[in-house]
C-alpha cells in the first residue's frame, strides 16, 4: 500500500507540474490569421499569413489543409517575420491536400506582420468558397529558451464571387526575395498562358510587366519592382538559378552534386566546367539537371529558361558552394520518420522517482523540441 501510495503521489505531481507548463504557456498565445479572401475560378491568388501577439519565435512548424479539388499548385514565400532564418516546406513531399511549412531561426523574431505568403491556382469550379485550416506543432514551435510559443490558428475563408482579387498586403514593405520573384512571373506567365518567360509575345510584353509587378506589391508590399521588361527578364533568370543553386544545396548530398558534375564533365570530354565545348554545353547542362532532379524531385529545371552559359554559370556556383560545404564536412541527412520521446515511469516505491521524473522530462522537453525541429526541416 505504501509503494501504491508513493506511485500516486508521483503521478499527482507529474501532472501538477504539465499543468503548471501549460498555464505559463498560455500566456505566451499568438494569433496566426488572413484576412477573407475575395477571388474567381480560373485565377492565382495570394493570402498573407499573419501573426498578432508574438512573444518571440525562433521556430514553427505549420500545416496548412485545403481542398485540392478546388485548390492547385500551393507555394509558399517569406514574410516580415520570416525574413531571416531558414524556411522549408514539404510541398511535392507530402500528398495533395496537406503540407507543412517550418521555419527556424537562430535568434528569436519579436515583431508582429507577415508571418508567410500562400498562393494557390484556383481551377474551374462550381464551389461559392472554400476555406485554408491552419494548424500548428506545439513541439516545433517555441521561443528562444526553447519554451513553447501556443498558436491560435483561424481557418481562413476563400469565396469566389467572380470579383478579380481583392486582399492585399499587410504588413511592413519589403525587399521581395528571388522566390517572391519567380511566384510572381510565373503567375503572369499563367495568365497570359505561357509557359516560358523566353517565349512571352512582345506585344503582351508590357501586361506581364504590369501583372509580375502587381503580384509583388500585393506579396511584399513593393510597388513596381521592376522597371521595364529587360530588368523583369533578367531578375527572373537569376531568381530561377539562385533557386537551383540553393534547392539542390539544401536537398542533395554534397558527395553526390560532386559526382554528377564530375560525371556530366566526363560525359562532355571536358576536364573543367571552363573547359566545355561550345557544341556540348548543352548537354553538360542537361546531364546535372538530371542527375540532381532524380535525387530530389522539388529541384526546378534550368535549361528551359537560362541559356547554356547562365545555366551553366549557375552549376558553376554549385559546385563552388558545395566544394565549401565538403570541405566544411557537411552532409544531407536521410529523410526519416519524425522521432518522438515516451517516457514510462515504473513505481519503484520510493520519493527519489518523483525528482529524477521530473529531471527527465525537462530535459527530454528541450531536446524533443531540437530533435522534432530538426526533422521537420528534413520533410
Amino acid at each position: 500500500m505504501k509503494a501504491k501510495r508513493i506511485f500516486q503521489t508521483a503521478v499527482l505531481v507529474l501532472i501538477a507540474v504539465f499543468l503548471f507548463s501549460s498555464s505559463a504557456v498560455a500566456a505566451d498565445k499568438a494569433l496566426v490569421y488572413a484576412d477573407k479572401i475575395s477571388t474567381k475560378p480560373n485565377s492565382i491568388f495570394f493570402v498573407p499569413v499573419n501573426v498578432k501577439g508574438n512573444p518571440g519565435l525562433m521556430g514553427f512548424k505549420l500545416t496548412v489543409s485545403y481542398d485540392k479539388e478546388v485548390l492547385s499548385l500551393p507555394v509558399v514565400t517569406r514574410g516580415t517575420v520570416t525574413q531571416g532564418g531558414m524556411l522549408n516546406d514539404s510541398i511535392g513531399v507530402t500528398d495533395e491536400g496537406t503540407f507543412d511549412i517550418v521555419w527556424t531561426n537562430d535568434s528569436a523574431v519579436t515583431s508582429d506582420g507577415t508571418l508567410l505568403v500562400l498562393s494557390f491556382n484556383v481551377d474551374d469550379t462550381d464551389a461559392k468558397n472554400t476555406n485554408l485550416k491552419l494548424s500548428y506543432s506545439q513541439n516545433d514551435t517555441f521561443d528562444e529558451s526553447y519554451n513553447d510559443v501556443v498558436f491560435d490558428c483561424k481557418d481562413i475563408d476563400i469565396s469566389f464571387g467572380g470579383e478579380e482579387i481583392s486582399n492585399a498586403y499587410v504588413g511592413e514593405i519589403k525587399e521581395p526575395d528571388y522566390s517572391d520573384i519567380i511566384v510572381s512571373v510565373d503567375a503572369a506567365l499563367k495568365e497570359l498562358n505561357f509557359s516560358l518567360v523566353n517565349e512571352i509575345d512582345p506585344d503582351l510584353a508590357d501586361k506581364l510587366l504590369e501583372s509580375a509587378n502587381n503580384t509583388l506589391n500585393l506579396m511584399t508590399g513593393k510597388e513596381n519592382h521592376f522597371a521595364d521588361v529587360d530588368s523583369l527578364v533578367s531578375g527572373y533568370k537569376d531568381a530561377v538559378a539562385k533557386d537551383f543553386v540553393n534547392t539542390s544545396l539544401e536537398a542533395v548530398d554534397p558527395d553526390i552534386i560532386k559526382s554528377a558534375v564530375s560525371d556530366a564533365l566526363t560525359q562532355v570530354n571536358a576536364e573543367s566546367i571552363e573547359k566545355i565545348p561550345e557544341d556540348k554545353k548543352q548537354n553538360f547542362v542537361q546531364s546535372v539537371e538530371n542527375a540532381l532532379k532524380n535525387q530530389a524531385a522539388d529541384i526546378d529545371g534550368i535549361s528551359d529558361t537560362l541559356s547554356a552559359d547562365e545555366a551553366i554559370g549557375a552549376i558553376a556556383e554549385l559546385d563552388g558552394e558545395n566544394a565549401e560545404q565538403i570541405a566544411q564536412g557537411k552532409k544531407v541527412p536521410l529523410k526519416g520518420p519524425e522521432n518522438s520521446t515516451v517516457i514510462i515511469i515504473v513505481a519503484a516505491g520510493a520519493g527519489l522517482i518523483v525528482i529524477i521524473a521530473v529531471a527527465v522530462i525537462v530535459v527530454l522537453h528541450k531536446k524533443r523540441k531540437l530533435k522534432n525541429n530538426e526533422e521537420a526541416i528534413k520533410k
